[in-house]
């Protein structure tokens, strides 16, 4: 019975990608450019932070490497073309 309840309970959550594909409906341009630069603004000191990153994911359950290289491919995705 609980099983069938929790089920039920995990259906109703959106998915990252979901949730992520609304908030970006919802923003108008210069809040879209906002949520740009602060996206950009954190992947860029990640990137830069990279042997510190590593050592403060140590024990986490999100390998660090994993985390480093998610934001670097963020980070190239959507820094400003010259």
């Amino acid at each position: 019975m609980y099983h069938n309840l929790k089920r039920i309970t995990m259906a109703k959550e959106k998915t990252s990608r979901q949730v992520l594909t609304n908030l970006i409906k919802e923003l108008d341009d210069v809040q879209l450019a906002i949520l740009r630069e602060r996206i950009l603004a954190v992947s860029e000191a990640v990137i830069t932070q990279k042997d510190e990153i590593r050592k403060s994911m140590k024990h986490s359950m999100i390998h660090p490497d994993l985390y480093i290289n998610t934001m670097q491919k963020t980070f190239d995705l959507t820094k400003f073309k010259n």
